[in-house]
């Protein structure tokens, strides 16, 4: 187990120290820096007699630990690029075919640097500190892989149901064609019953050649119509014939 002054430090504290010295800092104001942060000072006070932490400090951290913490930083930044082309690719190719072809190869590619940082250190707290720096992003990957299998199959169950819709219409329009070839025939068969029911005479067709019309979806039949008084042509004319005769 790691027993240096930094190494005893919170991790938010080590993280804020690796990013320092990633960007550069070194020398006299890191310092300054570190040996001014209250965590720093309590724990120099409680447990190296409030000796400071000294340029060898950093030094041997910078070896040591801050490498590990670049390797951890370089695995994570290539998971997320990895995801980043992802994502580019398979909106390129508009198909799950290649997002989960690069899904799998991310996958491998986060197992082999989980393996390699673990075969660095036999230390079961620097192996879980480890393991921890990679959870996060393995659980991403994970949540978009859920995402990607729970989007293919509504694809597929939306698929199935325009099909289904479009055999349904399809069923439909032969039924109702089939009805549009039928109804005459039907209406003539039915027109002769059908009249008699409604009292039989010229009334009664009538009648049952519009029922039957609006049943069939048939043109209605033409019925002159006539004001009540009015005589058509031929009645007038035998009228006039017999009151000559």
């Amino acid at each position: 187990m790691a027993t240096g002054k930094i190494a005893r430090l919170p991790r938010h504290i080590r993280n804020l120290l690796s990013k320092r010295l990633d960007d550069g800092e070194i020398g006299a104001p890191l310092l300054k820096w570190l040996n001014a942060l209250p965590e720093v000072k309590t724990l120099c006070q409680s447990q190296f007699n409030s000796v400071p932490v000294s340029k060898q400090n950093v030094s041997d951290y910078k070896q040591g630990p801050h490498q590990q913490w670049l390797r951890s930083q370089e695995a994570c930044e290539l998971v997320e690029n990895l995801a980043e082309e992802a994502d580019d690719l398979a909106a390129t190719a508009d198909g799950p075919e290649v997002s989960d072809l690069l899904g799998s190869a991310l996958t491998v590619e986060l197992a082999r640097m989980v393996r390699t940082l673990l075969a660095e250190t036999t230390d079961t707290t620097e192996r879980w500190q480890r393991l921890r720096e990679v959870m996060g992003q393995l659980a991403q990957l994970r949540r978009e892989d859920h995402r990607a299998q729970y989007a293919r199959i509504a694809s597929e169950q939306w698929e199935l149901e325009q099909e289904r819709l479009q055999q349904e219409r399809h069923r439909r329009k032969i039924k109702e064609l089939k009805r549009r070839a039928t109804a005459p025939v039907h209406a003539l068969l039915m027109k002769g019953p059908l009249a008699d029911a409604l009292g039989g005479g010229k009334n009664g067709r009538e009648l049952a050649d519009f029922l039957l019309a609006v049943e069939y979806e048939l043109p209605v039949p033409h019925r002159p119509h006539r004001r009540p008084g009015v005589k058509s042509s031929q009645a007038r004319s035998r009228i006039v014939k017999d009151s000559q005769g």
